[in-house]
């Protein structure tokens, strides 16, 4: 009885319903893109990055470090999202997201001036360096895009949690197509399109 003046009507209102709920979803959406696109963009110059960075450094073992290279952004992802996830609520998505943006450009800008920032040998650790920082940004995009459309459409999580999910491949088709038209020694991506 004491609490008889609250309005328990207001329990099911969505605190979210102010939101701009479709232009929200298309930013995770666009982050979810852009880490599926630098996946397939790194794994495209592999072989360049190789020739021109270890290759110099080390032939014998130049395509192990370049394999490390490539798989170490999945060891930033296991980290962010292992110590991002608990702190989401502390810390808030609308931090991270664009914390996550500046690691892809920060972890990108490394890895490709990393003959600039170092010589030597020392060009493999800059360049993990870099990568650990490009993971760290896809581990953060998915810490926040997943609980982000879950709170914004309660209702229909399955749903747009899968339509989330399904631009990750899309970013990965996205990388390889703009990485093939890039590609000085192969086709290029207008004349592909014009066959």
């Amino acid at each position: 009885m004491r609490y008889a003046h609250l309005d328990m009507s207001s329990a099911n209102v969505d605190r979210h319903a102010s939101y701009n709920k479709s232009r929200i979803f298309l930013v995770s959406v666009l982050a979810l893109v852009t880490a599926g696109m630098a996946a397939s963009i790194r794994a495209d110059i592999a072989g360049e990055l190789q020739r021109l960075f270890f290759d110099p450094i080390d032939k014998a073992h130049s395509a192990e470090m370049i394999g490390a290279v490539l798989g170490v952004p999945f060891l930033g992802f296991a980290i962010t999202i292992a110590l991002g996830s608990p702190l989401l609520d502390i810390i808030g998505m609308g931090l991270l997201l664009p914390v996550s943006a500046v690691c892809f450009i920060l972890g990108t800008l490394t890895i490709l001036l990393a003959d600039t920032i170092s010589s030597g040998a020392g060009i493999y650790n800059i360049m993990w360096i870099g990568a650990v920082i490009t993971g760290i940004g896809w581990g953060l995009v998915e810490t926040v895009v997943n609980p982000l459309t879950a709170t914004l459409y309660p209702d229909e999580k399955t749903a747009r949690l899968n339509v989330l999910h399904a631009w990750w491949p899309g970013g990965l088709i996205i990388g390889g197509l703009l990485s093939y038209g890039m590609n000085p020694d192969g086709v290029k991506a207008v004349d592909w399109l014009t066959r």
